[in-house]
Parts: structure tokens; C-alpha cells; sequence
């Protein structure tokens, strides 16, 4: 059975960390805390980097246990989706060869998303005279020296960006319109594999009660049933996390699209309102590489936005 004091609160962590934009030196040290997220000892102590680090790469919270090395699944309900581990996988490894950055009780904006042009590094942040952020980053005309560039320049130049990617109002429904009915295709494709899969799991359901009917008749031994059981444990396994990936793959497609085009239509206006976390996640969401040269920002767009961007006019979206 779960915790009910502290479930809700661990798969929180992993749905921060699949985001992409949280450190867990920084930023899921701090929310643990803020949380009241705390160790199931008599003292009671605020999660350490290091516990975090190993709840996030523990398979038993989508339903796997860890025995020699290998995995093999558990029979007590998972907390998190299989699909929602890997994605945080992904992040920690893709994440693994980058530079750290310096821990800080500040979430700042801009820590871990963008690097320096000038030597490949995680442009750090600093504080100064207790209001004043700093990005802090090589001088592309002496790479031996370190730049100060203030956050709030930075921050205009991802204002402007978030200003430019456009979708004209009147091609608005038009467009959620069309792209909602390309995606009636994709729609059975996933309903008919959830019914082949489906048909699928009940099949070794039923060759798991039949098999437990021959151990209890003594007909096999109990190595032969624990061998054969956790092959078709499995298989179950397996099948129910494709199932979860076809119903994930319709029921969040719908959403991230009207996501996307709403978004696109008051990126900047929705940027400016939001609060630093949220403006951690918009910028991850929107940039693919954000890169630090001297004042000056490089960048590019993840798609789709990367074929919003200057396209006001009714007519040069006529053009794609």
C-alpha cells in the first residue's frame, strides 16, 4: 500500500525532475523541503541530493524490484508510470555529462538551461547585494576571463523570442481543426492495439491461474511454477506498460496540442506573468539549446515552435 502522507509528494519529484529544468542538488532539495517531504526515520530529516538521486533511480515505484541485478516485477501497486521513469532517465543521463551547477537557495531562471558559447560550460548564477542576478560566462575576447552579464538582459532577449512566435487569430480553429482531424487516424491505430493488447494480457492471465492449478495438483514442482509465473508476470508486465503508451499516446495528444497553439498565441504575455519556476519550465518547453555568447544569446527552437516564429501574417502561413 502506498503512504498517503508521502506518495502524492514522491511522484511529484519525479514529474519535476522529468521536466528537464530541475537540478536535484537545487532545485528538488529545496521543494522536498518546502513540501514537508521528509526521511521515514525516528529523527525525521529533510531528503539529502543523494536520496533523491536514488528514489529517482529506483524501478520498485514503477513496479520492478532490483535482485542480483536484475528486475523482475512486484506485486504491489506502482506509484509512477514506467513511460514517466524512462523520461526521467532520459534527463539524468542526457544531464550526466553536463557541468554542474552551483547549488543555490534562489531558483534562478536561467541555472542549468543555458551554457557558454565561449567554453562549453553551465553559465553559473550569483547574486549580488541581495536583488541583482548575474549570469556568469567566458569573455569571448579573453576566454581567460570571466563575464557578468546582467539576468535581466538575457531575460529581454528571451521576451523578444517568445514575442515573435505568433499564429494569426483568425487561423487559429482553422488550424486546431485540421490538425484534429489528421489525427483520426492515429486515434484507431491506438485503439486497436489496446484491444490486441488487451486480448494479450487476459491470455496469460488465464495461463497463470492455470498454472497455479497445476502446482497446487502437484503436476509441476515449484521451481518449474516460479519460472514459468515470473516469465508470464512479465510478459503482463510488458503489455500493460505498451497499453499505458497507446492510451498516453491518444489521450495526450489532443492536449499538448491545444497546449501548443495556445501557448504559441500569448507566449510572451504568458512568460512575463509567470513565476520563476514556471518560467524555468516555459523556457525548457520552447528552447532546445539556449547558448551564452559575451551579452549575446544563441538558440534554437524546439518544433513547433520553430515554425511559429516571425509568421504573423495570415498569408506566409498560407505559404507552409
Amino acid at each position: 500500500m502506498h503512504d498517503p502522507e508521502r506518495s502524492f509528494l514522491v511522484r511529484g519529484l519525479f514529474e519535476e525532475y522529468a521536466k528537464g529544468c530541475c537540478s536535484i542538488s537545487g532545485d528538488l532539495v529545496r521543494m522536498a523541503r518546502e513540501w514537508g517531504l521528509r526521511n521515514k526515520t525516528r529523527k525525521g530529516g529533510t531528503l539529502s541530493a543523494s536520496q533523491i538521486q536514488h528514489i529517482l533511480m529506483n524501478p520498485f515505484y514503477h513496479g520492478e524490484m532490483r535482485i542480483k541485478g536484475k528486475l523482475y516485477p512486484h506485486s504491489y501497486p506502482p506509484l509512477i508510470t514506467k513511460s514517466l521513469f524512462d523520461q526521467c532517465e532520459a534527463v539524468r543521463l542526457g544531464s550526466s555529462r553536463a557541468s554542474a551547477t552551483r547549488y543555490s537557495e534562489k531558483p534562478f531562471i536561467f541555472r542549468g538551461l543555458i551554457k557558454c558559447a565561449v567554453s562549453g560550460r553551465n553559465v553559473t548564477c550569483d547574486l549580488k547585494k541581495g536583488r541583482h542576478v548575474y549570469l556568469i560566462c567566458r569573455d569571448p575576447a579573453d576566454p581567460s576571463k570571466k563575464l557578468f552579464v546582467p539576468e535581466d538582459e538575457v531575460l529581454k532577449q528571451v521576451v523578444a523570442v517568445f514575442g515573435s512566435i505568433k499564429v494569426p487569430e483568425k487561423l487559429l480553429d482553422a488550424l486546431l481543426k485540421h490538425m484534429r482531424a489528421s489525427h483520426e487516424a492515429e486515434k484507431q491505430f491506438h485503439s486497436d492495439a489496446i484491444v490486441a493488447l488487451r486480448r494479450d494480457y487476459d491470455r496469460a492471465r488465464d495461463k497463470l491461474a492455470a498454472l497455479l492449478d497445476m502446482r497446487l495438483d502437484k503436476s509441476i514442482t515449484q521451481d518449474e511454477y516460479d519460472k514459468k509465473a515470473r516469465a508470464l508476470k512479465e510478459s503482463q508486465a510488458e503489455i500493460a506498460a505498451r497499453i499505458e503508451q497507446h492510451q498516453r499516446g491518444d489521450g495526450e495528444y489532443r492536449t499538448t496540442l491545444e497546449s501548443l497553439i495556445s501557448l504559441a498565441s500569448r507566449a510572451a504575455e504568458l512568460f512575463e506573468r509567470s513565476k520563476t519556476e514556471q518560467k524555468r519550465q516555459l523556457i525548457a518547453l520552447v528552447f532546445s539549446n539556449l547558448w551564452l555568447r559575451g551579452k549575446k544569446l544563441e538558440l534554437s527552437l524546439r518544433s513547433p515552435f520553430d515554425l511559429m516564429v516571425n509568421r504573423a501574417s495570415y498569408s506566409s502561413w498560407l505559404g507552409m
